[in-house]
């Protein structure tokens, strides 16, 4: 893996997201949990690459991660969140922007734009971390294609850690984000 990562030191981020789209429509219509060893190693290197969240994980959740993971592509204006419904998956952004939108903060009932996410970056893991409901909604700004993870199989890859990183997430928001401090930690 390492000498996969070396290689992908000066590819710029739009082309591993096309290589990572590409490994996983190769496999469209199996099983992913059937991707060959290789197909799954450089998937691993790809995406560490491309997510600095990746990047950080553990290898073994890292190669269990990439089994598990397809690709969904979304138009402008496409809800891929509501706030409200319940967590079934999450996501990391390969290409496009998504926009982690709050409906009711302020007594407004027009829908506040938190933050805008780009290539990389993570969303939808609050709250199966928290098993609550969504907080926001996260709707793409511009087509998007973005990694996902069922939530059940990111509660079985990422089961033993799942408290830690819902601590530290539940602090990192509360400090940032008054609307999150409502969230109980579990």
């Amino acid at each position: 893996i390492q000498k996969l990562l070396k290689s992908l030191v000066d590819v710029k981020p739009w082309t591993i997201a096309n290589r990572i789209k590409a490994h996983c429509h190769k496999r469209r219509d199996m099983d992913q949990r059937q991707r060959s060893k290789s197909e799954v190693l450089d998937l691993v290197a790809l995406i560490s690459k491309h997510s600095a969240w990746a990047h950080a994980q553990a290898l073994e959740h890292q190669i269990k991660l990439c089994r598990a993971c397809v690709v969904m592509a979304c138009k402008k204006d496409q809800v891929v969140i509501r706030q409200g419904e319940e967590p079934d998956r999450f996501y990391i952004i390969l290409t496009g922007k998504i926009s982690i939108r709050v409906s009711g903060m302020g007594g407004s009932k027009k829908p506040q734009v938190l933050t805008y996410l780009g290539h990389g970056k993570t969303f939808g893991d609050l709250a199966i971390r928290s098993n609550c409901n969504r907080t926001a909604s996260a709707i793409a700004e511009s087509h998007s294609d973005l990694l996902v993870i069922d939530a059940e199989d990111f509660r079985r890859i990422f089961g033993e850690c799942l408290q830690q990183m819902t601590h530290r997430a539940s602090q990192q928001l509360k400090q940032n984000v008054r609307v999150f401090e409502t969230i109980p930690v579990r």
